[in-house]
């Protein structure tokens, strides 16, 4: 039995000419994602797109503006098997492209002699332009630039944000780390999974807000784009929903460790997660790159997100492991952030082939089960497979000591391969990175770029050391941390031979 085609392959056969490349199949079932699921819609947006991208199209009106730019045209119109109706030759972004304008902000305007001329370049029909918000004064510019549009957070250096520098968002390494978003048939099935009701999200949204504002514990504000994470990790379940995001704020005061650095100082907490970030993610003149951990930039063909870790040096020394558990909270913060649609959950490679008992020496009961609670119980992680390569006698001996801190469904999710094919039963050899056979790009390149990204976002981890508990302002008995932590005696130490 063949498997169902796809919105693009349907479209493509019954439009084209010619057979579709893949990256043309890419871009079509983004137009399903654009348009939530209504193939008509999409249909219509895939035909325009051929035709704007034409002969006769915007395309090709740019091309006679700009004779010198050769590749700017494209064969697209060719390739239709009808001749786009009347109307159609001149089509814009705003009704051609898979995206939707929200808002378009124009700020320097007093540099423009003529808006009307920008607004057709926009590609906006007139009814479409009242999402156009011009600003010329520099009071006007600053209200354009800050939160009442956009957040600082994700504005670059150079306009007052914290997104980092122009020249290094519009550069290649930034596109190494992107990471891919579910689209088409792939968004559906995860919109299914996760129980996502276009028509109820943004009411489960102002739900969980609002409870928020109630609980006199817990922060009166926390940003739209992680609750929605959380509410997809809890399967839009608002009572999961609220456990959970209860428990990430009491976690993040009762393991200060973990979550804040040893001062009230924000310089210090600055430096400190810098110090982090280079101590265990960076070379230095006494050390190589102590651990790589990047998330891989695509996803597995059931939508699930692959974070590959591994040790480059067996003789290095362990530095503070509560900061390598630090550490790897900061990178789940981060996706927190960076996930705008939503997995099917996350698979975790773990490269053991420089394992050694000295890495694993500081390893504590205590530490680790409580960085396991944490991961279990505090964050909308959906852990689906763990899979270890590269094993040895000693990763036996790391998993039995683990396991009594895992819920049993995740001990059940726990693979060791001796034979690295074997992975690839689970996770196709080609979303890999190239050491590993694939097509991902360099694991060395994917890490420089999750280096820097973290690197960028040490300014926000700073802001968020008191997004937490106060035990004091909890109604009913205040969470009892010895109890939450508590850890039989017979789990006390890790004996490796």
């Amino acid at each position: 039995m063949h498997a169902a085609a796809s919105f693009s392959q349907r479209w493509a056969r019954d439009n084209l000419t010619r057979a579709a490349s893949d990256d043309e199949l890419a871009t079509l079932n983004l137009f399903l994602s654009t348009c939530n699921g209504d193939e008509s819609e999409a249909s219509r947006r895939a035909r325009r797109y051929y035709a704007a991208r034409g002969p006769g199209g915007l395309t090709h009106l740019w091309h006679k503006r700009h004779p010198d730019d050769e590749d700017i045209l494209s064969s697209c119109q060719d390739a239709l098997k009808e001749d786009p109706t009347p109307g159609e030759e001149v089509v814009f972004i705003d009704t051609a492209y898979p995206l939707r304008f929200s808002e378009v902000h124009v700020i320097n305007t007093h540099r423009l002699k003529t808006m009307s001329l920008l607004l057709l370049h926009l590609g906006l029909y007139p009814w479409r332009r009242k999402v156009v918000q011009i600003h010329s004064g520099d009071e006007q510019i600053n209200t354009a630039m800050g939160v009442d549009y956009f957040p600082l957070e994700g504005l670059p250096y150079e306009y007052g944000g914290k997104a980092g520098a122009m020249k290094d968002l519009n550069g290649p390494e930034k596109a190494n780390m992107t990471l891919e978003q579910p689209a088409g048939e792939m968004w559906q099935k995860i919109r299914e999974e996760l129980n996502e009701n276009a028509e109820t999200k943004d009411a489960d949204l102002a739900h969980i807000k609002e409870w928020l504002k109630k609980e006199p514990h817990l922060p009166d504000e926390f940003d739209d784009q992680r609750i929605m994470t959380f509410l997809r990790g809890c399967k839009f379940s608002l009572e999961k929903t609220k456990r959970k995001l209860d428990m990430y704020f009491t976690m993040r005061a009762a393991v200060p460790e973990f979550f804040t650095d040893p001062s009230n100082s924000d310089k210090y907490n600055l430096n400190h997660k810098m110090m982090i970030i280079k101590q265990w993610l960076t070379v230095s003149t006494e050390r190589g790159i102590m651990v790589q951990m990047p998330p891989l930039p695509g996803l597995t063909p059931n939508g699930r997100r692959v974070i590959l870790m591994r040790g480059l040096d067996k003789d290095v020394t362990t530095p503070n492991v509560a900061d390598a558990f630090k550490l790897a909270l900061m990178l789940g913060d981060v996706r927190l952030n960076e996930e705008k649609e939503g997995v099917a959950g996350d698979v975790y490679i773990l490269d053991a082939s420089v394992a050694t008992p000295t890495h694993f020496a500081k390893f504590t009961p205590t530490l680790v089960k409580k960085f396991l609670v944490c991961v279990q119980e505090a964050y909308p992680v959906k852990l689906k497979e763990v899979h270890v390569i590269n094993v040895s006698p000693l990763v036996d001996k790391i998993v039995n000591f683990v396991k009594p801190f895992i819920k049993e469904k995740i001990r059940e999710r726990i693979f060791l391969h001796s034979d690295i094919n074997d992975l690839y039963k689970y996770v196709p050899q080609e979303m890999m990175p190239t050491e590993f056979g694939g097509n991902a790009g360099s694991l060395d390149d994917l890490h420089k770029s999750w280096v820097k990204k973290m690197e960028e976002y040490t300014p926000w981890f700073a802001e968020q050391e008191n997004i937490k508990a106060d035990e004091s302002l909890r109604p009913g008995k205040p969470t009892n941390y010895d109890e939450l932590f508590g850890i039989d005696g017979s789990f006390r130490q890790l004996v490796i031979d």
